[in-house]
């Protein structure tokens, strides 16, 4: 474990916090909250393609789900046949289902790191962000505006996902995402009353380069899909 630890903190926290470090005193006025706007724009930036890739999957996934069902009905009995016709089914439209699971694995240990830099870097700076939000303390408005926004960010991913939905259990779906539009940003803002707001102004950016990710990503795929069909 120790071995894992070394190599997290070697090849991901530290390269972060002197990442955050070099941008803070690069800057002209020393504002802690825009250098870590510019590494979470740079980050995501580095994580792009694996996010796209990853959006891609769910949608293409989300997509073939009538078909899916369609298999396992016919083959409700044949639990083999059934798992061979839906890996085909996803090999015929080059379809990865592990793609969007395997993006997300990508991640989280860099996301682990960011949390870590911020947690541990405040001795490092001078943490205001416009000379009036203390980041390292819990700020209720900055809460409010990342729930809003996460909320946003639900409801465009979801919208998308219901928008190519089909079969039985589209009601379920339906009822499920309804749920977690509104779950998610009041788990998030209850979570971000009780930590540094620097994580908050993290979602907070990160949330809104998803939103516009998302909406050119699914915009793109909506083009051409309608000049295939």
């Amino acid at each position: 474990m120790n071995i894992f630890v070394q190599v997290f903190h070697s090849l991901i926290y530290e390269p972060l916090l002197g990442f955050l470090v070099f941008i803070y005193n690069v800057l002209p006025y020393k504002d802690f909250g825009l250098a870590v706007i510019i590494l979470t724009v740079v980050v995501r930036l580095i994580l792009l393609p694996s996010s796209i890739h990853s959006l891609k999957s769910q949608k293409a996934i989300t997509a073939l789900q009538p078909e899916v069902e369609k298999i396992q009905n016919k083959y409700k009995q044949d639990k083999e046949r059934q798992a061979k016709e839906v890996f085909g089914l996803y090999q015929k439209h080059k379809v990865n289902p592990l793609g969007s699971i395997l993006s997300l694995v990508i991640q989280i240990p860099v996301l682990l790191g960011i949390y870590k830099v911020f947690l541990n870097g405040f001795q490092n700076f001078n943490y205001f962000f416009l000379g009036v939000i203390d980041l390292s303390k819990p700020n209720i408005y900055l809460a409010l505006i990342v729930a809003i926004s996460q909320f946003f960010q639900s409801k465009t991913m979801f919208s998308a996902k219901d928008s190519a939905m089909g079969g039985k259990n589209q009601e379920f779906q339906k009822i499920f995402q309804k749920q977690m539009i509104y779950f998610l940003p009041l788990f998030t803002f209850f979570i971000l009353l009780k930590i540094p707001s620097v994580i908050a102004l993290y979602f907070l950016v990160s949330n809104i380069f998803t939103i516009f990710q998302q909406y050119f990503i699914l915009k793109d795929e909506n083009k051409y899909e309608s000049k295939t069909n």
